[in-house]
């Protein structure tokens, strides 16, 4: 059970790191209500769903956590 979610948790983190490189890499714009949200939110963003992205991985490799 707690593979499982273990396992749903790397690919959710996987799915926004991959989106937040896309967006630094195409460029896209991102807006909210009025207000531009900057790149530098994506660097922070895609560098903490990396972090966790391969954190999940090594638990998982490594058996139960």
């Amino acid at each position: 059970m707690i593979k499982s979610y273990l396992a749903i948790s790397v690919i959710i983190f996987l799915v926004v790191a991959v989106a937040h490189l896309a967006r630094l890499a195409l460029g896209w714009q991102v807006q909210v209500g009025p207000n531009d949200v900057p790149m530098s939110l994506s660097w922070g963003g895609l560098l903490v769903s990396a972090v966790l992205t391969v954190w999940g991985v090594v638990l998982l490799r490594r058996g139960s956590p």
